[in-house]
């Protein structure tokens, strides 16, 4: 019996790595040799016994450890050495950590280090072995530890990177206390480090979130520098992992050599260890280097069968995050896997997985896309903040629509968790609604706005561009306090944005209506003019647009620095920054010059037929406000593509094309005419203020005459929007109808003209000299007070005044029997006298018979000069100008002289 009980404690097995395998308390073993079962029972039968008894001496060892009592551990017959045997017998036929360590636990005041030495060693390989810990385990653990302290100085390198493992693998955390002691231990006997030591010591501080700090850490990694060609595979890429969770940035030269020590072993990596090698580099932002990741690609791809699903995302999400793009090969064959494994990810996994395709620029199959759909919707009310911004944006990325349904869900999900937003996860969230064309609802704007208001002072550049742009494409104001809080903090980091921030920045203060104040508009020139170069023709455009938009002229050097860009990179630019380039040069009164601007035309005519309505529209009313006739076919070519997208437009873009064909002098015709009219009538809701008065005009300025039915309702129209006219819209309206003749009515004529009483400063002189001559033309008295305020405001704007509008003004007044006051009418009759080069035959017939009619003698030279003007002209006057010319001859005593009077005869 003594000899087998000795048996299982022979030899060096005990201290070793390995636990030795015991064949002889198998089954087989037991019928092949009674004798040894024998022993075995008998064993098991002391041991109850020696429990007993040495329970009985602990007691015994408190009550008399202080009178120096000495208990001998020499029972019975039998040595200290049989308890040792005894003890490790049990400790080995242990089946689970579980059993080994409440076992070691109850005994630890007995355990010497041979035996702590082989516990650890084999909780390491039961651990190792995929059996899982119950959590009674982690108590046991701690007792354990607590009383093997006194033993740590006397346990070899081996014994203390491995208890360290083992605790780091069972999830067991020893305590800070103790594992400073070890590592303190650790740090004296670094040189005796093995390997495998080394990179156990790192994972395990990694896996127990314990940072042992620089020193230590710059000590470990140097000593496995020299060491590394004894590393593992797995140990390689479990250093590398380890210092990414730990947060220490290894050297260049240090990381190069481990980088290339892994590069050469990575056909023999498992997938997580391939996979936890890109995580890594990302974590500890670095680029591993195209060789590296292409092995690694290629290893995935090889072994993707024996990925798990938190794998295969992770590998896809560092490809991604790194800017590799591994080919549509790799990520065909691993979205297929991912496809096969669906039902086994997590809401991080499809989040990563959605994400890393947009940043990759890769659309998974729609059958794919739908899969995922679907586990979406199961495990939504797990997603994170993270995962939920993650996942909006990269369906925005990928251009692609879940569906209305998953939307709202994913929106709902976000507002529930909104306060555990952080700045970029806010901003993506509402970017990516903005470019899926998916409008919140008002409580989610409100607590979005809430939540921004409260972390906009973490917006880097690219949060704060993202959120005005995505502001501006939902056509969402989130309210002064928010807006002025985003411009103080544009402010404070302007000189971190980028050509493309600065782009989207000024677009959607502009489209916002977001005053910038002078200070501010300065400081974007300068960085705009500074960053042209960077920029690309649409950003080029918007910079454009935006200062048209917001009424901001900009400086001389950054307008000539970006038409110098814009003539460079013309041949880039597409229909819709075409279409903006020329409204934004017709907005700022910027003519680019005949050579840029033909170019531009050009780029239009070989690109006509991918523009928009709205492009087509802006285009019309660009070059009709320039003045610049963009060629008879270009013109029918651009208003045949406005018919056939007329399905797609809106009433606003045919009104302003209508009235850019008026002002070009281009008739579209009695047919395409009807077409728009018909447009227009169905949408005049939708019209706005200045539409309704440019679509009366070009009635009237193209002679087309529509139905009075039509008129009225146009009219009525502009009646219910009359207090968001301008002076110019009423002026217009009222011409027209009076070039029409057509009469609204008293009631409109007087709430229209009372309403430009209140805006007759904003008139310019054509404004001032068309209501009068409205008036006089409806044979409507507008009243006396009226007709003197727009005198005194045309004696105001004189020099503004053209020889027609003086004309017409002074006729009109005629008309009206109305005569100016003496100082008014002087002022009129004299600039008329300066402008009389200018004037034609029919406006001279005008100012002789108006001023006859007032009996107020210009004087022989001007009436001599006009008279003048009437003779090379008079084949264009009609019958009731050529009497009002003798009439006011004869009103005035003044002779015509023989030759025209003659011709008038």
């Amino acid at each position: 019996s003594s000899t087998c009980l000795a048996q299982p404690a022979a030899g060096p097995a005990l201290a070793m790595t390995e636990t030795p395998c015991i064949p002889s308390f198998t089954t087989t073993a037991r019928m092949a040799c009674p004798r040894r079962a024998s022993a075995e029972r008998k064993a098991r039968t002391l041991l109850r016994h020696w429990c007993t008894f040495l329970r009985h001496v602990r007691l015994l060892w408190v009550q008399f450890s202080g009178s120096g009592l000495k208990i001998p551990l020499r029972f019975g017959g039998r040595s200290a050495g049989d308890l040792s045997a005894l003890l490790t017998l049990e400790l080995m036929r242990a089946e689970t950590a579980a059993e080994l360590v409440q076992f070691a636990a109850s005994w630890s005041w007995s355990l010497d280090e041979v035996h702590i030495s082989a516990i650890f060693e084999h909780i390491a390989k039961i651990s190792r072995s995929g059996v899982k810990a119950p959590l009674v385990l982690k108590r046991h653990m701690r007792d354990l530890l607590g009383s093997i302290v006194q033993h740590i100085p006397a346990l070899s390198t081996g014994v203390l990177a491995t208890m360290l493992r083992t605790c780091a693998a069972l999830g067991c955390h020893p305590g800070e206390d103790l594992i400073m002691v070890v590592l303190k231990e650790m740090m004296r006997k670094l040189p005796m480090f093995s390997a495998q030591d080394l990179a156990d010591t790192l994972w395990s501080c990694a896996k127990l979130g314990h940072n042992p700090g620089e020193e230590f850490l710059t000590a470990l990694l140097a000593e496995a520098e020299s060491k590394l060609p004894m590393f593992s595979a797995c140990d390689l890429a479990e250093s590398l992992w380890s210092c990414a969770v730990l947060g220490y940035n290894l050297r260049e030269e240090p990381r190069t050599a481990l980088l290339e020590e892994l590069r050469q072993r990575l056909h023999v990596c498992s997938v997580q260890n391939l996979a936890n090698s890109l995580w890594s580099c990302v974590k500890l932002d670095f680029d591993p280097g195209k060789d590296f990741l292409t092995t690694v690609s290629r290893e995935l791809s090889l072994k993707r069968f024996d990925c798990s699903a938190h794998d295969l995302a992770i590998s896809l999400w560092g490809c991604a995050k790194l800017g590799h793009n591994p080919g549509e090969e790799f990520l065909k064959n691993l979205l297929q896997e991912i496809a096969r494994r669906l039902a086994t990810f997590n809401a991080r996994d499809i989040a990563m997985t959605l994400w890393s395709c947009a940043k990759l620029g890769y659309n998974p199959q729609n059958q794919l896309q739908t899969a995922l759909t679907a586990q979406m919707w199961q495990k939504l009310p797990t997603f994170t903040a993270q995962g939920l911004a993650n996942v909006l944006w990269a369906y925005a990325k990928l251009d692609y629509n879940p569906g209305q349904d998953l939307l709202m869900a994913l929106l709902e999900e976000t507002s529930q968790k909104m306060c555990t937003f952080n700045a970029q996860n806010l901003t993506n969230c509402l970017w990516a609604c903005a470019k899926l064309g998916c409008r919140p609802w008002n409580e989610f704007h409100i607590a979005m706005t809430s939540q921004m208001q409260r972390k906009v002072s973490t917006f880097n550049a690219q949060s704060l561009s993202n959120s005005f742009w995505a502001y501006a494409k939902l056509g969402y104001n989130p309210g002064d306090a928010l807006l002025t809080a985003l411009l103080e903090e544009t402010s404070l980091k302007l000189h971190t944005f980028t050509a493309q921030n600065l782009a989207n920045c000024l677009w959607a203060c502009a489209s916002l209506s977001c005053n910038l104040g002078e200070e501010l508009h300065f400081d974007f020139a300068l960085h705009v003019q500074s960053k042209l170069p960077a920029l690309n023709a649409q950003g080029l455009a918007s910079i454009l647009w935006a200062y048209a938009k917001s009424g901001y002229n900009p400086t001389d050097e950054l307008l000539v620095a970006l038409l110098e860009e814009i003539s460079r990179q013309l041949l880039t630019f597409q229909a819709h920054s075409i279409a903006d380039t020329l409204w934004a040069f017709a907005k700022l009164g910027c003519h680019p010059g005949d050579a840029l601007l033909m170019e531009f035309l050009g780029q239009m005519h070989r690109k006509v037929f991918t523009f928009n309505a709205q492009g087509l529209a802006n285009s019309l009313w660009a070059c009709a406000t320039m003045g610049c006739h963009p060629g008879s076919e270009l013109l029918a070519t651009m208003l045949g593509q406005l018919r056939r997208k007329l399905p797609t437009s809106n009433a606003q873009h045919v009104a302003i094309s209508l009235w850019a064909c008026a002002k070009l002098g281009c008739n579209p015709g009695q047919e395409l005419g009807s077409v728009f009219t018909a447009r227009i009538q169905h949408a005049l809701p939708t019209l706005t203020a200045q539409s309704l008065a440019k679509s009366l005009w070009a009635f009237a300025k193209l002679g087309n005459r529509p139905a009075d039915a039509y008129l009225a309702a146009l009219l009525q129209e502009t009646r219910r929007k009359l207090p968001a006219c301008t002076a110019q819209d009423i002026t217009l309206s009222l011409w027209a109808c009076a070039k029409l003749r057509y009469n609204p009515g008293s009631k409109l004529l007087m709430a229209m003209l009372e309403e430009i009483g209140c805006k007759l400063s904003c008139c310019n002189a054509q404004n001032l000299s068309n209501i009068l001559w409205a008036c006089a033309q409806l044979g409507f008295d507008p009243g006396r007070a009226l007709v003197n305020a727009v005198l005194e405001e045309s004696r105001q704007k004189l020099q503004t005044f053209n020889a027609q509008g003086l004309a017409s003004s002074l006729w009109a007044c005629a008309v009206m029997r109305y005569r100016p006051m003496e100082g008014v009418l002087s002022a009129l009759v004299d600039e008329w006298n300066h402008k009389l080069r200018t004037c034609n035959a029919q406006n001279a017939a005008h100012v002789l018979w108006a001023s006859a009619t007032f009996g107020y003698n210009p004087g022989t030279k001007i009436l001599n000069s006009s008279l003048d003007k009437t003779r090379r002209s008079l084949h264009t006057l009609d019958a009731r100008s050529l009497a009002n010319i003798l009439w006011a001859c004869e009103k005035f005593d003044h002779h015509p002289g023989e030759e025209l009077l003659a011709a008038l005869l």
